[in-house]
C-alpha cells in the first residue's frame, strides 16, 4: 500500500466575510431586534387601539340606546359611572281631590324620559277606600300611538265616587298595545 500522499487542496477556501463596519459594533440586528417589524407591530397595535377607542365611544354615545336593546349594557354603564337614561316611560299622579257632588278629580302625567320614541302605554287609575276596597278603576287607551323622547303629557279625568270613601290613588302603566 502506498502511503497516503496528502493531496493539495485546489480549491481556494471561502475567505471570512467581514461585516461592514456599522455592523460590527453592537448591532440592533445582532441582539435580535428587528426594527422594521417592531415598526409594523407599534403600527397594528396603534390600528387596534383606535378601532376599539371608536368603538368604546361609540357605545358610550349610544349608551342610552343600548341600555333599551340589550338590558344587559345598563350595569356594565353604570358600574363605569356613566350615567344611562331609564328605558321606560314614567307614570305618575299629580294630585286629587275630593270634588262637590262625591266625585274624586285625579290628574296625572306620562312622560318619556328615555332617548328613544316608545308605544305609549295604556294607563289605568285604582282608587281605594280605607280597608284596601277598590272603589274605582279607570283605565285610559293610549290617545297616541308614541311618545317621543322627552315629551310628557299631562291628563286629568273627574270620576264619582258615591260612596265617598277613596282614601288611595294610584296609577298602574298597562303594557303597550302591540
Amino acid at each position: 500500500m502506498p502511503d497516503a500522499v496528502p493531496k493539495e487542496a485546489t480549491e481556494a477556501q471561502p475567505e471570512p466575510v467581514i461585516a461592514p463596519a456599522e455592523e460590527v459594533g453592537p448591532s440592533r440586528r445582532r441582539r435580535g431586534i428587528d426594527l422594521r417589524r417592531l415598526a409594523r407591530l407599534a403600527i397594528a397595535l396603534s390600528l387596534v387601539a383606535a378601532v376599539l377607542g371608536g368603538i368604546g365611544s361609540g357605545a358610550f354615545a349610544a349608551r342610552h340606546h343600548l341600555a333599551v336593546w340589550m338590558p344587559s349594557t345598563r350595569g356594565v354603564f353604570v358600574a363605569l359611572g356613566a350615567g344611562v337614561k331609564p328605558s321606560e316611560i314614567s307614570a305618575a299622579i299629580t294630585g286629587w281631590r275630593v270634588a262637590e257632588g262625591g266625585a274624586v278629580h285625579v290628574g296625572y302625567r306620562v312622560a318619556n324620559p328615555t332617548a328613544l320614541s316608545l308605544p305609549m302605554p295604556e294607563i289605568c287609575v285604582e282608587g281605594r277606600a280605607e280597608e284596601g276596597v277598590t272603589a274605582f278603576r279607570r283605565c285610559f287607551p293610549p290617545d297616541v300611538d308614541k311618545l317621543e323622547p322627552e315629551q310628557a303629557k299631562d291628563a286629568e279625568f273627574l270620576v264619582l265616587d258615591p260612596a265617598g270613601a277613596v282614601r288611595e290613588i294610584e296609577l298602574r302603566k298597562a303594557p303597550p298595545p302591540r
